[in-house]
């Protein structure tokens, strides 16, 4: 994964459970969490939509390299 900036600041963020990138990479999903939180979106189910747009999830890989946005749960 590449830092630019938001992500690097989570990669020491340690999780009680590993669960090998099934769910999500956690740094990345804080990223994509903030973003959506900065262009208003107001929930979690918002958020997810957004992320999921094709030319969202290309500016997420391309600038922040989030390859996999992660499943709604």
């Amino acid at each position: 994964m590449k830092n630019n900036g938001i992500t690097e600041y989570y990669e020491e963020i340690e999780t009680t459970e590993e669960y090998n990138g099934y769910f999500g990479i956690i740094p990345e999903i804080i990223a994509i969490a903030i973003l959506g939180s900065i262009c208003g979106l107001k929930n979690v189910k918002q958020i997810h939509k957004w992320a999921k747009n094709s030319r969202v999830s290309e500016f997420l890989k391309e600038k922040f390299g989030i390859n996999h946005i992660p499943c709604y749960y």
